[in-house]
């Protein structure tokens, strides 16, 4: 500690999604050298657009910690590109999610429940069993983890502030859904 009382610093070079820019190891280690011993991670953030467009990307953050990585949706494709204001996205999620089991690491599924989505709740349901994504994760020694999450009135969620849920809506979400849920199984 120093004689301002900082004892500790981690210095980063992304918000919400590191590794985007192509000299993402570079920055990486830029940030080790600059921050305090083990303060700069990626706790379970990654760039799934990376992870889906870039092969050597899940091999190198294989080696990194943790061994989970959070990919978000919105529903089914159309949600999840609307929701992700790019076309594809729901398909770099996918991709993103078998390169992370191919390297061994567990993909955590975050769903943004709106108005938008809620009658496509199981399908999404039946995607996560389709692609056996509990059984995959055992087999490399990990749990897979999904769970719902709303819409809140802070940067673009402003945008879309009419297609927040409300609590008529939470009848709509499948019992089987909130079971398996991360919250659900606690």
């Amino acid at each position: 500690e120093d004689d301002r009382g900082i004892a500790e610093m981690g210095f980063f070079s992304w918000w919400r999604e590191p590794d985007y820019r192509d000299d993402y190891r570079e920055l990486w280690q830029l940030e080790q050298e600059l921050s305090s011993p083990g303060r700069a991670e990626r706790f379970e953030l990654l760039s799934t657009w990376r992870l889906a467009n870039d092969e050597s990307y899940a091999t190198w953050v294989a080696s990194l910690v943790p061994k989970k990585c959070q990919i978000t949706f919105f529903g089914m494709e159309g949600n999840t590109d609307w929701g992700m204001r790019r076309k594809g996205a729901f398909k770099d999620q996918l991709k993103a999610t078998e390169r992370l089991l191919a390297v061994g690491i567990s993909p955590r599924w975050q769903l943004f429940i709106t108005k938008r989505c809620l009658n496509e709740l199981d399908e999404f349901l039946h995607l996560i069993y389709d692609m056996k994504l509990f059984e995959r994760c055992e087999n490399i020694v990990q749990k897979f983890e999904v769970f719902i999450g709303g819409i809140s009135p802070e940067g673009c969620g402003y945008e879309i502030e009419d297609f927040r849920v409300e609590e008529d809506d939470l009848n709509r979400i499948p019992q089987e859904f909130i079971s398996i849920c991360r919250e659900g199984t606690n």
